[in-house]
């Protein structure tokens, strides 16, 4: 950031959150302030989120609504989308102008007071969401998050070749498993047949005529 100080009367609230904590708390912000009045919903198990109302009062608003299709996506995915925005960049443009800059180390940035409301978010990030419902649902680790992207690739797997369920699969193993059984005993029982009579003609054959030789 910049060498001046700076306070928070200076800046808008998508402002102050890019300048502590970049393009990805911008994105945060937003999200909260949408659901906040009822404009998008974010579904606790699913973390997943949908457009209620289209309706924006900012730019970063309009990006967020925009980004977010009919059927919805997951937070995670809405959250970098968002951040990749163009219009985060603007927010970032505006904030260079007045040379201030966010910065990566805790130390440097602004000391702002968070005060309360969605200010309090864009200062503290997750931990400052007041609403402790909402609040646990950003706090989930994104791996868990992009968990909920996978089942749609095995359901559409699943329907175009289905699998055989689990009962089915257990019965022709054992189904297997006993004509396998069946398919050993037979060739032991063979085996025992044709080694005994092998054995029996070989046997007889050389001791029947080795007398008869040794009479003439």
């Amino acid at each position: 950031m910049g060498r001046r100080g700076v306070s928070a009367g200076e800046l808008e609230l998508y402002e102050t959150a890019y300048l502590c904590g970049g393009a990805e708390r911008v994105a945060l912000v937003v999200l909260v302030a949408l659901r906040q009045d009822g404009r998008i919903g974010i579904a606790p198990a699913r973390r997943r989120v949908t457009v209620v109302r289209p309706e924006s009062r900012h730019p970063v608003e309009a990006a967020a609504l925009e980004v977010i299709p009919p059927a919805g996506l997951p937070l995670w995915r809405a959250l970098t989308r968002i951040a990749a925005h163009p219009a985060v960049a603007l927010v970032a443009a505006s904030l260079r102008d007045r040379g201030l800059r966010p910065s990566r180390r805790p130390r440097q940035r602004p000391a702002l007071d968070p005060g309360e409301g969605l200010r309090r978010a864009a200062v503290l990030g997750a931990p400052g969401i007041e609403d402790a419902r909402l609040r646990r649902i950003f706090e989930t680790p994104d791996p868990q998050l992009a968990e909920w992207a996978r089942p749609k690739i095995v359901l559409r797997s699943t329907t175009a070749n289905p699998a055989p369920d689990g009962r089915r699969m257990k019965r022709a193993a054992k189904q297997l498993e006993r004509h396998l059984t069946r398919q050993t005993e037979a060739s032991g029982h063979d085996h025992g047949a044709d080694h005994g009579a092998d054995h029996g003609g070989g046997c007889g054959g050389d001791s029947g005529g080795d007398p008869g030789g040794g009479s003439a």
